[in-house]
């Protein structure tokens, strides 16, 4: 075996080195990935406090980096598309604000910080104002929240968006979360079209 070894060094040594070389290529590409998976923005929408149109919205920051919500777009469905920015809470009368920072949901997230940025009812109110909830979403099949957010850790704008069906049992409207967690919006191409969306509006 050591004559063979002696005999062949030079294809040993080549063999070696390429071995070498390649496990270290595989160690850095597991390094680079884990370093994108803890810079990567993680955002959730959920709903809690029931099932209804007086739900609540919570946005939760679930990546390793903290955010600065921006904007929140709510999409509502009825056959035809309707996008509006729903960011400041129009619900609320100056005598209800303890400070002007109430008024919006702007703002920045921790790491692990979730918000309540209100009922379902309240945001479809900052669309539509109505009275009873036949008025507000009786024509509505789906409505869709898309969290736009700020991350130090990326040059662009991150985004996410969760679909919610909206179901009657009779009088009472019944929400139900479209996918099982909030679509990560990480294309270039998505991304563009919510910064042109945003800057149409300045």
């Amino acid at each position: 075996m050591m004559n063979w070894i002696y005999e062949h060094q030079v294809l040993v040594s080549a063999g070696t080195s390429i071995v070498t070389a390649f496990i270290w290529v595989v160690y850095l590409h597991v390094l680079v990935l884990g370093q994108r998976r803890q810079r990567r923005s993680e955002i959730l929408i959920s709903i809690g406090a029931g099932t209804g149109l007086n739900a609540r919205c919570f946005i939760s920051n679930l990546g390793f980096e903290p955010i600065y919500i921006h904007d929140l777009l709510l999409t509502l469905e009825n056959g035809h598309v309707e996008t509006s920015n729903i960011t400041d809470r129009s619900e609320l009368s100056a005598e209800e604000l303890n400070n002007p920072a109430e008024a919006t949901n702007q703002g920045p997230l921790k790491s692990g910080d979730f918000i309540d940025i209100g009922s379902y009812g309240q945001l479809i109110n900052r669309v539509r104002e109505f009275g009873s909830d036949k008025e507000m979403a009786g024509d509505l099949s789906n409505v869709t929240l898309t969290v736009i957010a700020a991350n130090a850790a990326e040059a662009q704008l991150v985004a996410a968006k969760r679909t919610f069906r909206i179901e009657w049992n009779g009088e009472t409207a019944v929400l139900r979360a479209a996918t099982l967690t909030a679509q990560q919006i990480r294309g270039w191409f998505a991304k563009r079209r919510l910064r042109k969306f945003l800057e149409a509006r300045l």
